[in-house]
Formats: structure tokens, C-alpha cells, sequence
């Protein structure tokens, strides 16, 4: 087993911050020969990262692992249609690139965090080598699409329908990273078996334990993470304001720490409206995160009130239960179901202000005994179902094993 080979493909890797990186090298240090097809990183600007060039293909070294880029197509945050011509030919190119070094590997490991389309890849060298393949899915198609204002219709839908099933069906094994995944994957698919398998905390406790970030005083929600529309932040920050309004004698702040489509749009609305306690600090690195979460009382969760996102669970709510601190999933579906059933937060509806506002003021009465209540809940459930060396072995074990 340890002398296997295998190719990830993934949208992203490195230095862009996703869990296939700590799988990738945890592989390596097993002993197995880990290749990974990628694009140049370019998450979540839209624009190469610096030190990179944008090839057509070009190949790198990171310890033990050889890594083979495909290049993107820049600007891609700011435009739909740039985006969706982005996805083409990413998959065009890394499609290249894997009927020219498929044959040489024993096993592929699909790591689908955004558009299925770089997944041909994978499944063309199945297709051609016979070689089997495990797909990790971590954003469900097509509903994800739709998401995003495409219509349900017509040819563009029967298009996207045959595809999703091309995909799925040509998979050994289908990895879903979230439970209500299963029954949408099942319409698409007489192949693989589906699995249920998390994320794991992507940030190590041991990152910056003693930092200082420098948080005004008072009580401070924080919300980590992509800035984007479908965040929901912008309902987010209309309920925080109506919540300090109501409570004018306590000082609140709202954090914002990241980057995205929508971070100046929500930049303009705090100042148009002189929302005065929402502050932005941009995107921060990884291991700066602990020194956030140790200056936060309330990690907040957020997401727009779509169907796809009732059996979505972001992947920072693992990272959040690190902290130990109270979540408030302004979310509905399994994440609220999580916060709900183990104790660990609140949760209002994404769509209604007035509710979020509410939210707001729960966690203003929490005592300290109820926060240490729910930072031991908050313990029990990220080590009872999500441990990181249970779950990498449970994807090693599904990805190496013996036809």
C-alpha cells in the first residue's frame, strides 16, 4: 500500500489555504508518491498570487510532492462570465495534462471544493487508464450553479445534468464532506458508493496562541472567512445595527476578517449608513486565526437562505469549534441543526433581519458558567465526529484500497 501512487486533482492547492493540502502532505509522510494537478493559485483574488506565472502549464516542487499547474484565467471574481470561461479552461488544460501523465499513477483522489468541471480531468484518465477514482465532494452541482442565478431550464440545464452524471458515474468512490449531499449526488449517479465524510479543523491550535490582534473593548462578534454574496452579510450587519440600536449602553463590534466579491460593496453600505462598530480587517493569514478567536466571544456563521445551503455545512464551522467559543449560525439546515441540537450557540433565520437581531441580544445575557458549557460541547463534538486522524484515515483507507 505505502508504495502507491496517486494523483490529486484539485482547483486549488497551495498556497491557497484548503484541507487537500494537510491530506496531500499527511500521504507523503505515510510514504505514498503524491502528484498534484492544479491551476496557478489565484483563490480568493481572482489574480495570480505573487511569485507565480500564469503558463499555460508549468511544473513545481513542494517537498515530496510534484505539483503540475494549469493557468487561470484572471478577473474572475468581478465577472460571471469570466468565471464560467475560467472553468472551461481549466478543465480544458488540466485535461491535457492528465492524458499525458495519467498512466503512471494507481489511484485518483478528486478534491471538487468549487466548479465539478476540473474533475474531467480525473475521470478522462479513468476513462483512458482504467485507473479508479474517489472524488471528495465539497460543493454539491448543480445546485451550486443555480445558487448563482442560473436558470433551471432548458439546454444549458440538460447540458449541465448529463455532466454532473458523466462525472459522478465514472467515480468508485463519492466522498460527500456534507450528509445532506447523498440524496442530491443519488439523482445523478448508478456508480460509486457515497460516503459520508467531513472536513477536519483546517487551523493547528498551536498557531499564535499568545498574539495580540488588538480588538476594541467590548463584547466582539467575529465572522472569518470569503466575503462573498453568498455569505448573507450584508443582512448580517443590518441585524448587528439594529441590535446595537437597541442597546446603546453596551459597546458591540462586529469583525469581519477576509476577502471577497462583496467586501467593498459591504464596505460602502457601513459607510453610507455610518454603521460605526462594523470593522473590516481584510484577509489574514492562517496562523494569525487563534489570536482572533481568543479576542472573539462570538464566532459568527453565516449563509444565504438557499435551499443548497440547508445541507451545507461550511467547512470553518469545524474550524470554529477550536475555539471553544459560542457560534451564532445565522443558517439554516444541518449547520443550524449542529448549533441547535449540541448546545454550542444560537441561530436565527438568514432572511430576517429582525430575527438576527434577536440573535444578537441572546449571547449579550450568556454568563461566564454558560460559555464554559458550551466551549465543553463545542470540545465534545469536534473530537467525537470530527478528529482529523479519524477522518484521514477513514479517506486513505476508501482511496487505497485494493479493487
Amino acid at each position: 500500500m505505502s508504495s502507491k501512487r496517486v494523483l490529486i486533482v484539485s482547483e486549488c492547492f497551495f498556497p491557497e489555504n484548503f484541507m487537500v493540502n494537510d491530506l496531500a502532505e499527511t500521504w507523503v509522510q505515510q510514504g505514498k508518491f503524491v502528484e498534484v494537478l492544479t491551476r496557478v493559485p489565484s483563490y480568493p483574488f481572482g489574480k495570480v498570487f505573487a511569485g507565480y506565472t500564469n503558463k499555460i502549464y508549468q511544473k513545481e516542487r513542494k517537498g515530496e510532492i510534484t505539483i503540475h499547474r494549469v493557468q487561470t484565467i484572471e478577473g474572475y471574481r468581478e465577472s460571471v462570465k469570466v468565471k464560467v470561461l475560467n472553468y472551461i479552461w481549466n478543465a480544458i488544460l488540466a485535461s491535457v495534462v492528465a492524458i499525458r501523465i495519467g498512466k503512471r499513477f494507481d489511484q485518483i483522489f478528486i478534491y471538487q471544493t468549487g466548479p465539478l468541471t476540473f474533475s474531467a480531468a480525473g475521470i478522462i484518465i479513468k476513462k483512458i487508464h482504467h485507473i479508479p477514482v474517489t472524488i471528495w465532494t465539497q460543493d454539491i452541482w448543480p445546485d451550486s450553479v443555480y445558487a448563482f442565478g442560473f436558470k433551471e431550464k432548458g439546454i444549458k440545464k440538460w447540458m449541465l445534468d448529463r455532466f454532473v452524471s458523466w462525472v459522478y458515474t465514472n467515480c468508485d468512490h463519492i466522498l460527500v464532506s456534507c450528509k445532506g449531499f447523498e440524496t442530491k449526488i443519488k439523482k445523478f449517479t448508478t456508480g460509486g458508493l457515497i460516503n459520508y465524510v467531513p472536513n477536519w479543523a483546517l487551523l493547528e491550535e498551536s498557531c499564535s496562541q499568545d498574539m495580540y490582534v488588538g480588538f476594541r473593548r467590548g463584547i466582539n462578534f467575529t465572522f472569518t472567512g470569503n466575503v462573498g454574496k453568498m455569505q448573507n452579510l450584508e443582512n448580517v450587519i443590518l441585524g448587528f445595527e439594529k441590535f446595537t440600536e437597541s442597546r446603546p449602553e453596551i459597546s458591540c463590534y462586529l469583525n469581519i476578517i477576509g476577502d471577497g466579491s462583496h467586501l467593498e460593496k459591504l464596505k460602502i453600505l457601513c459607510q453610507e449608513n455610518n454603521y460605526q462598530n462594523v470593522i473590516f480587517y481584510g484577509r489574514k493569514p492562517l496562523n494569525l486565526m487563534i489570536a482572533f478567536f481568543n479576542e472573539s466571544d462570538v464566532l459568527v456563521l453565516s449563509l444565504i437562505d438557499s435551499p443548497i445551503f440547508s445541507i451545507t455545512v461550511p467547512a470553518k464551522f469545524q474550524t470554529y469549534l477550536t475555539a471553544r467559543k459560542p457560534i451564532f449560525g445565522i443558517i439554516k439546515g444541518d449547520a443550524k441543526q449542529l448549533i441547535d441540537d449540541n448546545g454550542i450557540g444560537f441561530t436565527a433565520s438568514p432572511s430576517d433581519v429582525n430575527s438576527i437581531a434577536e440573535g444578537f441580544k441572546k449571547f449579550i445575557d450568556l454568563t461566564n458558567e454558560d460559555k464554559k458549557q458550551m466551549a465543553g460541547k463545542s470540545n465534545h463534538l469536534l473530537e467525537s465526529e470530527f478528529d482529523r486522524n479519524t477522518i484521514i484515515n477513514k479517506i486513505t483507507k476508501v482511496v487505497f484500497s485494493d479493487p
